[in-house]
C-alpha cells in the first residue's frame, strides 16, 4: 500500500472557490492507494454503494440512503461513532463515474471523500486510491464540535490518515475474498 502525505501533492490540488460570497480553500489530504487482485468492476460494485461503507469505514456504523441504487445525487444520513463520541452526518454523492471515480460529500464535515480506480499492473488487478478533499472554513459541526471533541484538527487528521489505509486494506480483503 502506498501512502502519500498531503504535502507531497496538495500544492497542485489546492483551489479557491467562492460559496455565497465567502472564499473557501480546498485541499486534498490523506491520500492512500492499494492494488487489489480483482477487476475494476468487482471493486466498483463494493465501493460505489454508500450502504456498504460500514463494512470498511473506521467511523460509519450505519448508512441510510435514499433511493434504490446509489448514483450521482444520492443523499444519505450516516451514523458515526468513535470511542465514546457518536454523531450523525448527511452526505450527497457528487461524482459517480462507473469504474473510475466516486465522490461523497459530507457537507457538515467540510469534506468530500473520493475513490478513484484504474487498472492495475497485472491482469485483472485494480489500483484503488482514496483521499479526502477538505474545504475551509469548516462547517460549525465539524469545526466547532466534532473535531475539537476528538483532540483538534491535527490529531483528528493523523487518526483519519491511519484509518484511510486500514479502510483500503479492508476493501481489498473483502473484494479478494469474493
Amino acid at each position: 500500500m502506498l501512502a502519500l502525505a498531503s504535502a507531497d501533492f496538495a500544492p497542485a490540488c489546492r483551489r479557491a472557490t467562492s460559496i455565497a460570497g465567502m472564499t473557501t480553500r480546498t485541499e486534498r489530504q490523506l491520500l492512500h492507494e492499494v492494488e487489489i487482485n480483482a477487476p475494476v468492476e468487482r471493486v466498483w460494485e463494493l465501493i460505489s454503494d454508500v450502504r456498504n461503507a460500514p463494512q470498511w469505514s473506521s467511523q460509519a456504523r450505519k448508512v441510510f440512503a435514499f433511493g434504490p441504487a446509489t448514483k450521482a445525487g444520492t443523499f444519505s444520513v450516516n451514523l458515526n461513532h468513535r470511542g465514546v463520541i457518536a454523531w450523525p452526518t448527511w452526505a450527497k454523492v457528487t461524482d459517480f463515474q462507473p469504474g473510475k471515480r466516486f465522490a461523497n460529500e459530507v457537507g457538515m464535515a467540510g469534506a468530500t471523500w473520493v475513490f478513484e480506480l484504474e487498472p492495475g499492473s497485472g491482469e485483472n488487478t485494480t489500483i484503488l486510491r482514496q483521499y479526502r478533499e477538505t474545504y475551509y472554513p469548516r462547517g460549525f459541526i465539524a469545526g466547532r464540535v466534532v473535531t475539537p471533541a476528538m483532540g483538534g484538527e491535527d490529531p483528528y487528521n493523523e487518526f483519519m490518515d491511519a484509518r484511510v489505509g486500514e479502510s483500503l486494506e479492508k476493501i481489498k480483503n473483502i473484494v479478494e475474498a469474493g
